[in-house]
């Protein structure tokens, strides 16, 4: 079973609440109020950005005592602005210590190896993610996503992929079932309802908001937490 934090993944659907402005205490506040698991940072969203000031911010995230995902998101898979190479690498440089996982791009060949190992090195999991917002690619690319992201040091990998139609759902509710240590996410409008089964048969995080929406489909977590209850074993 893998923890991150003191929380472990696995045994039930867990919810990650999108975390867009740090200093934002009221939807901080809201956030765990409305049942969340975890914190996912979208650092691409913060409104400063110079490392030195990101890392005591989230320092101050700690009087939460939940576990904090560090993600700051390539412009090329969603991000909220256009960010370096190198200045991702020194962000997460600084912010890893006070942070209990990262989340990194497949995509993002010229970091990942330099992001996971300081992962690694302050015993924080790594979440290794891929992002299509137009389609969702046929079976046998997804399982080589997998197989990629593991090669990459993932403790856990992360595909999140459009919905056009109900086939697109059904592929990836079969990766789900088929392979472990992953988090799967259906995006689109027709793909809301996998923000609640998936977890449920297995995909380790779903994730909501108190705010905006950071990803298609995104569902408010209260009326997340409130689904899963309905359906949880």
């Amino acid at each position: 079973m893998i923890k991150i934090g003191r929380l472990f993944l696995g045994s039930s659907p867990k919810i990650a609440a999108v975390i867009t402005n740090s200093s934002d205490k009221k939807n901080l506040k809201k956030s765990i109020e409305h049942g969340a698991d975890l914190l996912e940072l979208r650092i691409d969203f913060f409104k400063d950005i110079e490392p030195a000031i990101l890392s005591r911010a989230i320092k101050g995230l700690r009087q939460y005592k939940i576990p904090l995902i560090a993600t700051i998101r390539s412009r090329k898979e969603g991000g909220n602005r256009a960010l370096s190479d190198r200045q991702r690498l020194d962000i997460f440089r600084h912010i890893i210590p006070y942070a209990d996982g990262v989340d990194i791009e497949l995509s993002s060949k010229k970091i990942i190896k330099d992001i996971v190992s300081a992962a690694k090195k302050s015993n924080k999991k790594v979440i290794v993610s891929y992002h299509n917002f137009r389609k969702t690619p046929d079976a046998r690319k997804l399982n080589r996503i997998i197989q990629e992201g593991k090669r990459a040091g993932a403790d856990i990998v992360k595909i999140a992929a459009m919905a056009k139609d109900m086939n697109d759902m059904l592929r990836l509710a079969e990766l789900t079932l088929k392979h472990k240590n992953l988090i799967i996410i259906s995006m689109g409008e027709l793909a809301k309802i996998s923000r609640v089964f998936f977890p449920i048969m297995g995909s380790f995080i779903t994730y909501g908001t108190v705010s905006e929406s950071s990803a298609p489909g995104q569902m408010p977590l209260k009326i997340l937490k409130r689904e899963l209850n309905l359906y949880k074993p």
